[in-house]
């Protein structure tokens, strides 16, 4: 069963996802060792976002827009970070692309293999929208809980990543339900900070939950 899976996934058709795949998993790696955040190759998407047309294009950009924030909202695009879904439908759409020409394409037709392998995309992402919808609510209870009931500035952190600099950081925070892992920067003023090293989150970006955070010496009191 494993060599017939390595086999069917080093087919030229399926070597686009495999590829993704693989990238996918490199980069959940380097993630787990500090090396990236979740932030990485993120942009802010805003599926709230007014169109701004003319009066005569408004019908057909009202309909272009509402059609894109209703795609946006059902793959959690905006609710989870770009990579979360991005993993999702690659792992998805790689699954399907190799059962299906597992059992409909034994002959190993080069046409109908590719067929199958472009055609998984949009099922691809219904099925990764579904698998991820548990995700995004855990998530998005997360993000409440960090941007409402959850203080954080003035709080200590502990640096998880190898270093913490303008574009790049993640630390833990001790709270009563548990450590707390969150992306931080670094402050202009504050001197550089490396794993192991105790910072203080002095701001919040939280749109982006983002924390900014500065070097200190002596643990401070959580307030």
């Amino acid at each position: 069963m494993i060599e017939e899976l390595f086999t069917e996934a080093l087919r030229w058709y399926n070597m686009p996802w495999t590829l993704m795949l693989i990238l996918v998993m490199l980069y959940w790696s380097i993630a787990v060792i500090g090396v990236v955040d979740l932030d990485f190759l993120g942009f802010d998407f805003d599926v709230d976002a007014d169109v701004d047309v003319d009066a005569d294009a408004d019908i057909d950009a009202n309909t272009g827009g509402g059609a894109l924030t209703g795609l946006m909202e059902f793959i959690h695009l905006g609710s989870l970070p770009l990579m979360v879904v991005v993993s999702g439908l690659v792992i998805c759409a790689w699954s399907m692309a190799l059962i299906g020409n597992f059992y409909l394409n034994s002959g190993g037709s080069g046409i109908i293999g590719f067929a199958l392998s472009a055609a998984v995309a949009v099922p691809g992402l219904i099925v990764s929208s579904l698998a991820l919808w548990p995700v995004a609510v855990f998530y998005q209870r997360l993000e409440d809980k960090t941007d409402g009931n959850l203080t954080m500035i003035g709080r200590t952190c502990h640096v998880r990543s190898d270093r913490v600099d303008a574009s790049f950081g993640q630390a833990e925070v001790s709270t009563p339900e548990g450590p707390l892992v969150v992306n931080v920067r670094l402050a202009s003023e504050s001197a550089p900070l490396q794993a192991g090293d105790t910072a203080l989150i002095i701001s919040e970006d939280a749109q982006r939950m983002l924390y900014t955070v500065r070097k200190i010496t002596n643990e401070l009191t959580k307030i």
